[in-house]
């Protein structure tokens, strides 16, 4: 059985990462995983995105780029469960 996951990518926008985290746990269907790409961030994301696993523990997930990938990254990032 196949897993579905959102996924965001993200660059120093941690307000319109607050509005879209909290669409998605909004969401009737539900988001059964969360992943946030976070391209070096430094606006706060991480701590954002720690405050929801204090209240969603297990559910999202935070992959840092250590130095900005810059656009070209934006889009180029797949996650398969086999």
């Amino acid at each position: 059985m196949k897993r579905t996951a959102a996924v965001i990518v993200t660059y120093n926008r941690k307000a319109m990462l607050q509005r879209c985290l909290r669409a998605l746990c909004t969401q009737t269907a539900g988001v059964p995983e969360l992943w946030v790409i976070d391209n070096a961030s430094t606006d706060g994301t991480a701590e954002l995105v720690a405050q929801l696993n204090r209240q969603k523990p297990g559910w999202c997930r935070r992959l840092c780029l250590r130095h900005p990938a810059g656009s070209v990254f934006r889009g180029r990032v797949s996650v398969d469960y086999g």
